[in-house]
């Protein structure tokens, strides 16, 4: 600029301005050259500098001795304390740090409006406090008053806000957080679930998640934030950050996270901190408390139960691991808090000491005395005396409960029996009835169940009571008594009979009473195969599923479990399902009945008439199955409208494979369409009706207003699994191969909209019709879907990773932080920062920003597109591979391992060129070296093992092949063919499978 004011750009600076800000992961708003004003500098002529405003910072270029340009300050536009621009061509930006920089160019207002467009665009409903001041003359005010700040970007604008917060603390953005927003968005769903995002493994997070709950305190699209089952010890910590100022969010859930690190403290003072807090929903469960955190946990949360200004309406603490006098705090909180009291609908506390305390015990009973809304209760596991909780509730709840759970707790004694029978007897709308566990005898059940029959306020009620794990059967008089309820109480719908020490003639004996009475709901789970062949045959035989009737039960769950499966012994109840025309639900999840037991179901719904939803997963089903599938949905069956996704066959089958996810993924999309238009034709009937008041019944409803709708799914390929009980394989009953595998058996449980004593089907949350169901049983959860449901996410929620479409690895570099203030080597990189193509990330923020400075004389290079995934911190994909070999071609050298004076882990970082002496250079020059040679070792284990895998397939092909010509069976090679007319001698389909063609 000396001899001359020049303040244009010249092509070259603009396109290495250009680089620098794209290897940032930001664009050019405003790039000029200014002069900086310095005190009394003669003239007002200070140094020359370049100034670029971007979309998220601030940065000075200035020249060195020796020509070359560099970074002299880079701020974060949240760090600019004031601006000011008095005449067009002077300008001041004041840092928080102190740091004044006064300019003048001939286009210093652009500088300032620029900022100012920029800023307002990440700072939706941010605290006035923490904007920065402007001052304009009057001659500029009037430009501001049309720079409103914008609320209708995506999810409330949480994109660039949260990339905003990012760059703040000097990470990159998230992808993939940043296209299950835009998901979220265009689906309308409120619930933001970060277990559902694909960068974020449910097992070992590893995301930088700070940013987004920053972005989050003023958001006002999400009404629920859950982080669920992903092992971030700050899950707490993190929640907190975000509740600190959100006037939106009413649904917060912290669930299944092991070993928290703290946090409750800094949640209690940010909800007392909140006046305008919305927060009414809480959900901890399976989040260990007091035993990873102390007391202290208990006490800071009663702190914030107290202060939420509207009351609670759902609290959940299950399997918490809370004591006895952690638990006397909390509900002793919510005693205290008359604003609950009103309000408070769900109430689970299952598997905490709460009978180790009398102190608890009475708080128990005194706030169930105090609530009078109350619909859930669950006490299952609590040691408690359910004398003092059940009066309580007689006195108060009887109108509103639905759901109670007082599993695991003694009701062995005619005394206990009736207290519970007087207050069933008083119920209105009670549906659910849990007393597993409970030491039941045959004459209590009846004495219990003969209070539901005989209440008539619950004679339109469809009621299913579970009585697993009991002792019913272990005395001559309980099959009788039994048959009794079942005859004789007309209302009882629903029998929960897993774990009974029924003799397998008792058994058939009570499955032949269902015919006489009204029982249409059974779970009977997975029998000893000693057992297994006879109960089967009384299914298909009696009333239940065969007869005259063609059956009279509508929801059937035969799942097996990690001890047993019932494999071809469920073949009969398969083939009765063809005429069958009562069954609407049928659950024969985990019984490894493999691809024939399959194709026979099939085969079966092909002339089924009335099944609505189907629960198969962990039979070890291939693709030919669900190929089957879709053409029976396309051409036979157009009742079947809901099916859970298996992901465990499918993990299986991708397991190996990957090549094959795309081929999966486009199935299961075309299975999807076909199930939405079967549900579409189904959900106004009467059978579809009764499903749902099958699956409410026992559901832990979240809120009658919020979620009080059909909801198809929670977390995204997740599962809440019980602890595996440590019983002894039965002697009839080999332990199951690969049981690690989790059981995806469960029986469906979707919230219904009540009116009146109905409840009707209504729209999943976020507006699609039919996407997915939720299901509940021994607290196991799976995805029902059916519709427009996400195949894609479902697939990455299995732990494998879906190369198609861009998912990314389970714990893959979506975070890493960009460079350190100074930024580049000073010097723009060979074309550019290495990216991958996408469309403009700032045109699908929602906004129009066009640079201040004009593009004319631009070499194409240097006009290059700010695009979506530059914005981001995903550096390309990596290839797996897949790739095949021919011959015994392979790696065709062997490689040694680097040697280096680093660590493996070992990070080192460089200051740029420019700061270096050459010992320096030299140093940083090895270093880049190492880790180039380091890549390319790594890449050739990587294809090594590949290789290896497949010399050991292509040994096995080759044992099988010459195995089957030694029998005759398989032509040798080289042999010629038969003639003409003859057939030629072919293996079987599938036994034997080439290394090629084993994906």
């Amino acid at each position: 600029m000396s001899g001359q004011t020049r303040y244009a750009l010249s092509d070259k600076e603009r396109g290495w301005i250009a680089a620098m800000m794209k290897s940032k992961g930001d664009k050019a708003a405003f790039e000029r050259w200014v002069r900086r004003k310095k005190g009394n500098t003669s003239k007002g002529k200070g140094d020359p500098y370049i100034l670029v405003v971007g979309h998220y910072r601030i940065i000075t270029v200035k020249r060195t001795v020796t020509g070359a340009k560099t970074i002299s300050k880079e701020y974060h536009l949240y760090e600019v304390k004031e601006l000011s621009c008095t005449l067009h061509q002077n300008a001041t930006f004041v840092f928080r740090d102190g740091f004044t920089f006064q300019f003048e160019t001939d286009k210093a207002i652009d500088a300032v409006l620029a900022f100012k467009k920029n800023l307002d665009r990440i700072t939706v409903d941010f605290p006035s406090t923490s904007l920065p001041v402007l001052t304009l003359t009057d001659q500029y005010a009037k430009l501001l008053k049309s720079k409103e700040v914008q609320h209708n970007g995506e999810a409330g604008n949480l994109i660039p806000i949260y990339s905003a917060h990012s760059y703040h603390l000097k990470k990159w953005p998230s992808k993939s957080i940043a296209e299950h927003v835009k998901e979220k968005d265009a689906a309308g769903d409120t619930v933001l679930n970060l277990g559902e995002v694909f960068s974020i493994h449910p097992k070992g997070m590893s995301a930088e998640l700070t940013p987004l709950m920053r972005a989050l305190k003023h958001n006002r699209f999400f009404t629920s934030l859950q982080i669920q089952d992903m092992q971030r010890r700050d899950a707490l910590t993190l929640m907190s950050i975000a509740l600190e100022a959100n006037t939106t969010v009413t649904d917060v859930r912290v669930v299944g996270i092991n070993d928290p690190k703290g946090g409750f403290a800094e949640l209690s003072a940010a909800i007392q901190a909140n006046p305008s807090i919305q927060v009414t929903m809480l959900d901890f469960s399976h989040t260990r408390l007091t035993k990873s955190l102390g007391s202290s946990a208990a006490s800071a949360l009663a702190e914030g139960l107290a202060a939420l200004p509207h009351g609670l309406v759902a609290l959940r603490l299950t399997e918490c691991e809370l004591n006895a006098k952690a638990m006397a705090m909390i509900l002793g909180a919510l005693c205290d808090a008359k604003a609950s009291h009103s309000t408070l609908q769900v109430l689970c506390c299952s598997g905490n000491e709460i009978g180790h305390s009398k102190e608890a015990q009475k708080q128990v009973s005194t706030l169930l005395g105090a609530v009078t809304a109350l619909k859930t209760l669950e006490l299952k596991g609590t040691d408690i005396d359910l004398s003092g909780a059940v009066n309580a509730l007689t006195n108060g709840c009887t109108a509103t409960i639905e759901l109670l759970d007082v599993g695991g707790n003694k009701i062995n004694s005619v005394q206990m029996s009736a207290i519970i029978s007087k207050f069933i007897s008083l119920c209105h709308k009670l549906s659910w009835i849990g007393m597993s566990s409970c030491r039941l005898t045959g004459e209590i059940f009846e004495g219990i169940v003969a209070s539901v029959g005989t209440n008539p306020r619950l004679q339109n009620e469809l009621v299913m009571v579970d009585v697993s794990n009991n002792e019913l059967g272990a005395k001559k008089a309980d099959c009788a008594a039994l048959c009794r309820s079942v005859a004789n109480t007309k209302n009882l719908n629903g029998l929960d009979l897993r774990e009974s020490k029924f003799k397998t003639k008792e058994l058939n004996s009570v499955i032949e009473s269902f015919e006489s009475g009204s029982v249409r709901r059974l779970e009977l789970g997975c029998l000893k195969r000693s057992q297994a062949k006879a109960v089967m045959a009384a299914l298909v035989q009696s009333g239940a599923l065969g007869g005259a009737s063609c059956g009279v039960l509508q929801y059937l769950t035969l799942a097996g479990d990690a001890r047993r499966q019932y494999g071809d012994l469920l073949l009969p109840v398969i083939d009765a399902l063809a005429t069958n025309r009562s069954l609407i639900h049928l659950d024969i999840s985990a019984n490894l009945i493999g691809d024939a037991g399959m194709h026979r179901l099939i085969k079966s719904l092909r002339s089924n008439a009335s099944l609505l939803a189907l629960v198969c997963d962990d039979n070890q089903a291939n693709m030919d199955v669900w190929q089957e599938l879709r053409d029976c949905l396309n051409m036979n069956n157009s009742v079947l409208c809901h099916i859970d996704f298996p992901k465990l066959d499918i993990g299986r089958v991708t397991a190996k494979s990957k090549d094959i996810s795309s081929r999966i993924e486009s199935l299961w999309s075309d299975l999807m369409e076909r199930l939405q238009s079967n549900l579409s034709q189904q959900e106004e009937t009467a059978a579809y009706r009764r499903l749902i008041q099958y699956e409410s019944a026992g559901l832990e409803t979240d809120s009658l207003e919020q979620r009080g709708k059909m909801t198809l799914g929670r977390a995204v390929g997740t599962e809440e699994d019980d602890e595996m009980v440590a019983d002894t394989p039965d002697d009839d009953q080999p332990a199951r191969p690969g049981s690690e595998f989790p059981s995806a058996h469960s029986t469906t449980i979707p919230v219904g909209e009540r009116s009146g004593d109905a409840l009707r089907p209504g729209q999943p949350t976020g507006g699609r019709a039919g996407s997915r169901i939720e299901f509940r049983s021994q607290n196991r959860r799976s995805v029902m879907m059916g519709g427009q449901t996400n195949i894609k996410a479902l697939m990455a929620g299995m732990g494998k990773g879906v190369s198609a479409g861009g998912v990314d690895d389970e714990f893959g570099g979506d975070d890493e932080m960009p460079h350190e203030e100074g930024g580049l080597d000073h010097t723009p990189p060979d074309g550019g920062a290495e990216e991958p193509d996408g469309e403009d990330a700032y045109d699908d923020f929602g906004g129009e920003y066009e640079q201040a400075s004009s593009s004319a004389g631009l070499e194409a290079s240097e006009q290059q597109e700010f695009n979506e995934d530059e914005a981001w911190g995903d550096h390309g994909e990596e290839d797996d591979g897949g790739e095949g070999y021919g011959g015994d071609e392979g790696p065709q050298e062997e490689q040694q391992a680097p040697v280096s004076g680093y660590d493996d882990d070992e990070v080192v970082e460089f200051p740029p060129d420019d700061e270096l002496d050459e010992e320096g250079l030299k140093k940083k020059r090895e270093y880049e070296e190492y880790l180039r040679k380091k890549r390319e070792y790594d890449e050739y284990l990587r294809k090594k093992q590949e290789y290896d895998e497949y010399l050991r397939k292509k040994e096995e092909y080759d044992r099988q092949v010459a195995a089957l010509q030694s029998q005759g069976s398989m032509p040798a090679r080289g042999a010629p063919l038969l003639g003409r007319g003859r057939s030629t001698p072919s293996v079987a389909r599938g036994a034997v499978t080439s290394p090629a063609d084993s994906d």
